[in-house]
């Protein structure tokens, strides 16, 4: 039974990243997994599910699509959001130094590390009080 709880779990927490077409290496899966578990009781339903075609494992990643084009993607968007973790860093610096911002970090999917050719800049931005619309608009045209 806690096997089959642990299977539960490891493909609900796939099937999660799944919708984002983003496989895990299982040292993401450690660490997202909803039920505590030792790293071999892991290994060993993971190694379950791959035998009986549940999941799929290409190089370090699993997933739940036998679909190798998702290992190449989440390389590529991994690889370019390093780049646009620079970018926002530049721009967070400068919203930073309006006196009404109290805290400034990266949202969406650039804080999973992940940037593809169509992702842009979220900032969750936190401002003193009363001054949430002012810090939108001078967070909106810095950004810009």
């Amino acid at each position: 039974m806690i096997v089959e709880l642990l299977k539960y779990c490891l493909i609900q927490t796939l099937a999660y990243y799944d919708v984002f077409s983003y496989p895990l290496t299982f040292s993401e899966i450690t660490t997202k997994l909803t039920v505590k578990s030792r790293p071999s009781e892991i290994q060993l339903a993971l190694d379950e599910l791959e035998k009986d075609d549940v999941i799929f494992k290409f190089y370090e990643f699993y997933c739940l699509r036998n679909d190798y084009s998702m290992i190449e993607k989440r390389r590529t968007a991994n690889a370019r959001a390093i780049g646009q973790m620079e970018l926002a860093r530049k721009k967070a610096a400068f919203i930073s130094k309006f006196p009404f911002i109290r805290g400034i970090f990266v949202s969406g999917s650039l804080s999973k590390n992940y940037a593809d050719d169509k992702s842009d800049l979220d900032f969750f931005v936190v401002t003193s009080d009363g001054q949430s619309m002012v810090g939108r608009l001078a967070s909106q045209f810095s950004i810009e």
